[in-house]
């Protein structure tokens, strides 16, 4: 499934390149009526769902379909785990506001919940020990045209690349490459300018784009996602990236009063996802460790993005300052701070 595009209250799904379930196909796309936010995070749950359940086996497989059926697009999730019992199934489709234990965290009171909005039904076949199956039946708008599908940015500059571990980056030549200044690293990507570009065509009112990024510690950019903000609704990070959302640092860059770009730099949100993320063992994992590593992250950062075309002189905002950045002065006098104050710290190795 792709979420495409959306205009309120509808959310399209391309199905074309789909298998055919059963029953007459509409001509192109179909339109649903309903949050598209919601929608995806439920799809999301799903197919989390179906990747928990195998955690125990050495090799699983998870099949995702969508087709229509009687009138109804049919999304269908099935993987090969470890099932579950008449008794297990009957609690999670039961009409609760909470379930107990550790289906709570599987999220699937929200699964339920948001297809009741959707006016769908919601079926699970499982078998211990062989795998389940989840199927979500909701209406879809019949005379529902869609408007025309406009071509990303991040599309504009390239696919996304996917390396073995998951993390998402860009090869050398995409991305929208412009010649680097005179004299910056050897980066290949235009990040900074890339994030500037986004701001630019943003329709929002105040204007703005978001981004996640991650850097190495040999100044690599292993991870990179962005977006202009949209007229009609509010991008999340988890929207541009449900699996490393709050793994990464965040950041967006917005207008402020006087009509300036300021940039939010935040810290990731879960630190046990940011120590998996950066692959870092058990043992040296420490409060101190996690302070050290973004305080790092948030230079590198800096000093990429001023590299690859932004203004050292806009202005930041960076969360956890006082715990990230002891005693330093100079990034405590004022806010924002300039670009260049951040960029010009010490490294936790130099």
């Amino acid at each position: 499934m792709r979420i495409l595009h959306l205009y309120r209250p509808h959310l399209l799904l391309d199905l074309a390149r789909q298998r055919r379930l059963s029953g007459s196909w509409p001509a192109g796309p179909v339109v649903l009526g309903g949050n598209r936010h919601r929608f995806r995070r439920m799809y999301f749950n799903l197919v989390m769902n179906a990747v928990d359940a195998m955690a125990g086996r050495k090799v699983g497989v998870i099949h995702v379909s969508t087709g229509v059926e009687g009138g109804r697009l049919v999304l269908r999730v099935s993987d090969t785990g470890s099932g579950m019992t008449p008794e297990k199934i009957g609690r999670l489709l039961a009409e609760k506001a909470s379930l107990d234990g550790e289906l709570d965290s599987l999220g699937f009171v929200f699964v339920r919940q948001t297809v009741a909005q959707f006016g769908g039904t919601l079926e699970i076949e499982s078998e211990e020990g062989e795998g389940t199956t989840v199927t979500v039946r909701v209406p879809y708008l019949p005379d529902a045209a869609p408007p025309p599908r406009k071509r990303s940015r991040c599309e504009k500059y390239g696919q996304t690349e996917e390396d073995d571990r998951g993390h998402v980056g860009r090869r050398l030549a995409e991305a929208g490459a412009r010649p680097k200044p005179a004299g910056s690293p050897d980066v290949g990507v235009a990040w900074g300018a890339s994030i500037l570009d986004d701001y630019r065509a943003s329709e929002s009112s105040p204007r703005g784009s978001i981004f996640a990024i991650a850097v190495t510690d040999d100044d690599t950019v292993d991870y990179f996602t962005h977006r202009p903000y949209e007229r009609l609704w509010g991008i999340t990070h988890e929207d541009l990236s449900p699996m490393f959302y709050q793994a990464t640092v965040r950041g967006r860059l917005e207008e402020d009063e006087e009509k300036r770009p300021v940039l939010i730099l935040k810290a990731p949100q879960n630190v046990r996802e940011y120590f998996d993320f950066k692959e870092l063992p058990e043992e040296r994992r420490s409060s101190g460790a996690y302070n050290r590593m973004v305080h790092d992250e948030y230079i590198r950062i800096a000093r990429k993005l001023m590299a690859t075309g932004m203004d050292g002189e806009t202005g930041v905002l960076l969360t956890d300052v006082a715990k990230l950045f002891p005693g330093s002065a100079a990034l405590l006098e004022k806010e924002p701070i300039e670009l260049r104050v951040v960029a010009d710290q010490k490294l936790s190795t130099e």
